[in-house]
């Protein structure tokens, strides 16, 4: 069962606070269509070659789930694969039709996505690439979002093609987690033949 994004971290040092003022927002691009050569066995492969263990990769098969914040909402899936590691989360659904697809993204752009992408909070800075269309959207994020005096870390990617949703995003509690866990989700990314951040 997928799970909803909760990374912050505290505004701790002047390098930090110099790079969340000092950068410029940059635009991401990335083509959907590089998804299609993603499906269940090369993620799991690509989740074997970063050294993820078995007991935190939960595989559903012709099953369904819901989220707690929004629980009228069932997904239906004819797979859905999520892995957890120590500042990582990755999860693979494929949706049994568009619709449950598109609903499933749709909870993440408007739910967990919402504040960064309309920055109705805080500020964001670094690189973003948002495109939002049916059956064919995404949403990347590599910076900080600032708010009051608290930043969160994205190294995040939210991909909706067809019925299939794909995520891979960065969890850390500690500042000393971010590098390592920016790598490991680089070097999974590597491991599909995606090149994204």
């Amino acid at each position: 069962m997928a799970i909803k994004k909760m990374t912050a971290l505290l505004l701790t040092s002047a390098v930090v606070l110099g790079a969340a003022s000092g950068c410029s927002l940059t635009k991401i691009e990335f083509d959907t269509d590089e998804i299609s050569k993603v499906d269940a066995s090369s993620f799991q492969d690509a989740l074997d070659e970063i050294g993820m263990s078995s007991s935190d990769i939960v595989v559903y098969e012709d099953d369904y789930f819901n989220f707690s914040t929004d629980p009228d909402e069932v997904y239906y899936v004819d797979i859905d694969i999520d892995a957890t590691a120590d500042a990582t989360y990755y999860s693979y659904a494929e949706c049994v039709d568009e619709e449950t697809a598109q609903n499933l993204f749709n909870y993440y752009a408007e739910g967990t996505y919402a504040d960064v992408i309309d920055g109705s909070e805080g500020s964001f800075t670094g690189r973003k690439g948002i495109q939002i269309e049916d059956g064919n959207s995404y949403i990347i994020l590599d910076g900080e979002y600032t708010v009051d005096d608290t930043y969160y870390v994205y190294h995040d990617i939210v991909v909706l093609k067809d019925n299939v949703v794909f995520i891979a995003w960065i969890d850390c509690s500690s500042e000393d987690e971010v590098s390592d866990a920016k790598k490991e989700i680089d070097d999974f990314l590597d491991a599909l033949g995606l090149k994204v951040f």
